[in-house]
């Protein structure tokens, strides 16, 4: 798997919303990270269910944080982190976008802005795929508002995609 490029990270800390910024998670973040994977709703719509314990969550935010091929990143509102947002570098060259909103601000457009956000930020020559649980539809219509369509259906996982454009420019 190839790294991904590092001025694609930079896209986002360059990025000038008045409402969301983005910045690079660190260790310090860990504890806020748990807190969202181990949410009861968040857990339902994930591919492993289970409850993390928060020594396996720190070493996998370690390896995370160390990985080439993998940008996890923060964003905020009015200084309260709001969000978090991985992309991650697959063997095909596609970038797999995955998000979790905080559970006290879902419903209330964050993720929305998130992902729009997001799709307005990644260059169009890039190739984008999101997998979502079905019975999930929050989240498929935030892949959606990414630019996101159905690309396949496998059992209970639907796999969404942004093929490249050909006519980009900013390549």
């Amino acid at each position: 798997m190839n790294p991904l490029p590092k001025q694609l990270e930079e896209l986002f800390y360059s990025h000038i919303n008045t409402n969301l910024s983005f910045r690079k998670a660190d260790m310090k973040d860990a504890a806020w990270l748990l807190s969202l994977r181990n949410d009861p709703e968040t857990r339902i719509h994930s591919l492993s269910q289970q409850e993390i314990d928060p020594e396996m969550h720190r070493q996998w935010l370690k390896n995370t944080l160390n990985n080439p091929s993998r940008i996890l990143l923060i964003a905020s509102m009015q200084q309260e982190d709001v969000a978090s947002f991985r992309l991650d570098q697959k063997a095909d060259g596609s970038i797999e976008l995955s998000w979790t909103v905080a559970p006290k601000l879902r419903g209330k457009g964050i993720g929305s802005l998130l992902l729009s956000t997001v799709g307005a930020i990644l260059p169009n020559h890039l190739e984008l795929c999101a997998c979502v649980l079905q019975g999930n539809p929050a989240s498929l219509k935030l892949a959606q508002k990414a630019g996101l369509s159905l690309h396949r259906q496998e059992g209970k996982l639907i796999w969404l995609k942004r093929e490249p454009s050909p006519f980009s420019t900013d390549a």
